[in-house]
């Protein structure tokens, strides 16, 4: 038997030459015959614990037990994270891409894009989540993935305001089969909206607060005239059924509901409608459809919104799908809030 010099440990049991190393004694043995059986082997730059054939440098078959581990385990896979998880920076962005598993993505999103949800490398038998911090310039959008289900069923509509983050929060617990989708803003302070008194329509998609009415009866009767606050002016359509009236707010509001009166006249009132919203006055999500029973002279109505279906929208339209002789309303005001910065 053959002693060299080493500081390693071992016992073990092959038939041909090993090296065999005892951590008391320091030292390593060649021999040529049966040993005990072994524990660890060193095969070349190897070293394999249950293994007579290791494949990388250390190769354990079995469970580790250690009082510490030395490094940042970034390169580990099949790891369950543990609600911590990690940042990562994107910077500015202006081009569609595909969010990190369980990570953080920061993002200045200053163009209309598109995210991708990831499809492999999920933890098996854990929630898998994946979280997008980010700003959104105004004029631009930001299209989640499709087949997402939503909170309240659609999917949300982002803040544009400086100081802003929108989060978007997505988890799957089937390995990415089916996949849930909330929404937050943060940075900023929901505020209740007040509406501002009209002169005129204003422009729809302009910089302030505006109306629009797809039908009236003369300019006398226009959009506004529901907006002024003034009991004695009033909005007029000339026809009794399909048509709508409009509000725009540059920034996104969230409508609990709208307070609508009657015209002066008994029944020349609205009663059947459905209220939309919309962030760009072309693509609209149904909230609300319902039947107005009230119509005494200058009675006040409301339509609710749901508040699974409240979300911020800068256009909310009123389509009228049946009417008495020439409906019309005083005043139509919302109730609302929005974020501030």
């Amino acid at each position: 038997m053959n002693v060299v010099g080493k500081t390693q440990a071992m016992i073990g049991k092959r038939r041909k030459r090993t090296q065999i190393f005892f951590a008391a004694a320091l030292c390593v043995f060649s021999i040529f015959d049966c040993m005990p059986t072994i524990a660890a082997v060193s095969i070349g730059e190897r070293i394999g614990v249950g293994t007579m054939s290791p494949a990388t440098e250390i190769q354990v078959v079995g469970t580790v037990t250690a009082t510490a581990f030395s490094g940042d385990g970034s390169g580990l896979t099949g790891v369950a994270t543990t609600g911590l998880l990690p940042l990562t920076a994107k910077g500015t962005v202006n081009s569609n891409f595909t969010l990190d598993l369980n990570k953080v993505d920061t993002a200045s999103v200053t163009a209309s894009i598109t995210i991708s949800l990831p499809t492999s490398g999920f933890v098996s038998g854990y929630e898998n989540k994946c979280v997008l911090d980010f700003s959104l310039d105004i004029g631009y959008t930001l299209t989640p993935p499709s087949g997402v289900k939503w909170a309240n069923g659609t999917a949300p509509t982002y803040s544009t305001l400086s100081g802003v983050r929108n989060i978007l929060i997505f988890t799957t617990r089937d390995g990415g089969t089916t996949w849930e989708g909330e929404y937050s803003a943060r940075g900023g302070v929901e505020t209740a909206f007040v509406q501002p008194t009209l002169s005129s329509n204003g422009t729809l998609g302009g910089g302030s607060f505006a109306v629009y009415a797809s039908s009236y009866y003369s300019a006398s009767y226009d959009a506004y005239k529901a907006a002024d606050n003034d009991a004695g002016t009033q909005w007029v359509s000339a026809v009794t059924s399909g048509f709508y009236y409009i509000w725009y707010n540059p920034t996104a509001l969230k409508v609990t509901s709208i307070s609508m009166t009657n015209r002066p006249s008994e029944g020349y009132n609205i009663t059947g409608y459905t209220l939309y919203g919309s962030n760009d006055n072309s693509n609209w999500t149904a909230l609300v459809t319902g039947t107005n029973s009230v119509s005494g002279a200058s009675a006040t109505w409301s339509v609710d919104v749901p508040s699974a279906n409240r979300g911020y929208y800068t256009y909310y339209k009123l389509y009228v799908s049946s009417g008495n002789i020439e409906p019309g309303l005083i005043q139509a005001t919302l109730t609302a809030t929005y974020i501030a910065s």
